[in-house]
Formats: structure tokens, C-alpha cells, sequence
């Protein structure tokens, strides 16, 4: 099935001002996520957090300032999960689920004044990924000693130091790159989310060659079956709708009551 981007220009008109955001990995409950972010954001205005499909939340905003703020805040770490939040676009969802981009802030120090508008810092943030958008300090030019410029980075993001500005092709001067986080990959998945010792297919193939085996509720021995992708069982604790566990293989647990306020 072919479609074309011009076919969904009501929905993006609807949904563009819209951030979304998703776990890498467990999804953590509605309200906690709620309550937290509420904490941590400390808006001006209240927001609108929606579900969005399956495993996203969507997060709709009063002002602009508050969307802003949002955005440059970025990805964080919600009870030792990661996560991740972007800008809408078409078929979001999808890249949730195959993790291949990331947004990350880079700091360009020293960013020549001749370069501060978009297309300055478009064809310098391109040099690492593709450039999404600049942080209000920026953007209102109130420090000229670094941008930053938020990027869409893919698995074969390098993350170069610096880029070299050639002037004339005589004159050259290089823009130096900070970046304050740079997320996990896994060069064997080609995605972001854990890194190769933390790979769950690397786990998978430990156990299928040690042949372990997991005790179940009841008592009974059990071969381990090969679970669906990437999805990782090892310290899963899988519950019913009324609380009794069906699966005990567990190494470790949240439970999200006990957690401190961030």
C-alpha cells in the first residue's frame, strides 16, 4: 500500500503542535506518569495528556511557551526508565516501536553571529542528523556564546566534535559540539534503547546454549521458549488482571507507590 504525505494534511494541521511520549521498554502507568511529569515540568498552565495508540502518550498544551519549555527540558528518566519525547509527526508510532531515531540537544560553541538564523543552523546541524528545532535562549539571540539546536540522530550518528566552516575557500574555523546525553545503541539491533551487553538477543542465546531453565508457579520445570523481538522476559514479573502471577522469573521489581518524588 502506497500513501503520500499530502494525503494527511487535515491531520497535520490537527495534531502538529502535539509532543509525544513513550517508555523504552515497560510502560509505566497513566497517572504516575502524569504526576510526575506535573512535578517535574512545572508549567505555567495546565496540560492535556491523552493515550496515544498503544504504548504513547500525547501531550497537548496551553501556550506555546509551555511547549517550548517542554521540548528544550527533553528526553528524562522516569523511575529508571527512559523516556523519550518529540514533536508529532505522521506515523509516529512506528519509530516508537523501532527505535532507529533519537532527538538529542547539541551546544555549538562559538557559532558565528553570520550564522544565526534557520538556515545557519540547519546546514551546520546537519552535519550530525537532521535539525528539528532551536532552544528559546537561541532563538531570541539573549546568549550568542553557543546555540543549541536540537537533532534527529539515527543509528549511524557518529557524533562528530566539531563541524569546519570554510570561508571563500581560503578561510577556515570549526564549530565545536558538546552533547549533554547520547543514548544507548545496539549495534547488533541497529536501535536505540539498550546497548550490546544489555542486548536481549545476546541474553536469549546465552540461555539457549546453557539451557536454562525457569521455575514456574506451580512448581513445574519448564523448557524457556524464545520470546517475539526484542521484548526481554528475564526480570518481567507478568500479572493478571487480578493480581496473581503467572510467571516467577523475577530478578528484580519497581513498585511504583514507593517511589520517591523527582
Amino acid at each position: 500500500m502506497h500513501v503520500q504525505s499530502s494525503q494527511f494534511t487535515h491531520l497535520q494541521k490537527q495534531f502538529e503542535n502535539l509532543i509525544i511520549g513513550g517508555f523504552v521498554g515497560k510502560k509505566l502507568p497513566f497517572g504516575f506518569v502524569r504526576e510526575t511529569l506535573t512535578r517535574t515540568w512545572r508549567l505555567k498552565n495546565n496540560f492535556i495528556m491523552k493515550q496515544y495508540g498503544e504504548t504513547m502518550y500525547s501531550f497537548k498544551f496551553m501556550s506555546d511557551d509551555d511547549r517550548k519549555q517542554v521540548l528544550e527540558m527533553g528526553s528524562l528518566h522516569i523511575a529508571s526508565q527512559l523516556f523519550i519525547l518529540r514533536p508529532w509527526k505522521l506515523f509516529v508510532e512506528a519509530e516508537f516501536n523501532d527505535l532507529k531515531t533519537i532527538p538529542v540537544w547539541v551546544v555549538m560553541k562559538r557559532f558565528p553571529l553570520e550564522l544565526w538564523d534557520d538556515e545557519g543552523f540547519g546546514r551546520v546541524a546537519s552535519t550530525i542528523g537532521k535539525p528539528l528545532f532551536v532552544d528559546k535562549l537561541t532563538e531570541s539571540i539573549t546568549i550568542t556564546s553557543y546555540a543549541r539546536v536540537c537533532v534527529e540522530i539515527d543509528t549511524k550518528c557518529t557524533y562528530p566534535d566539531h563541524a569546519t566552516v570554510v570561508l571563500d575557500e581560503q578561510r577556515t574555523f570549526k564549530i565545536p559540539f558538546e552533547y549533554n546525553w547520547k543514548p544507548k545503541k545496539c549495534s547488533r539491533c541497529n536501535i536505540y534503547g539498550h546497548n550490546n551487553q544489555g542486548c536481549p538477543k545476546q541474553k536469549l542465546e546465552r540461555k539457549k546454549k546453557a539451557g536454562d531453565r525457569v521455575w514456574v508457579q506451580t512448581g513445574a520445570m519448564r523448557q524457556e521458549e524464545p520470546c517475539d523481538g526484542d521484548q526481554e522476559h528475564d526480570n518481567e514479573e507478568e500479572t493478571t488482571m487480578n493480581g496473581v502471577v503467572s510467571t516467577l522469573n523475577v530478578i528484580s521489581c519497581e513498585v511504583v507507590e514507593d517511589l520517591p518524588s523527582t
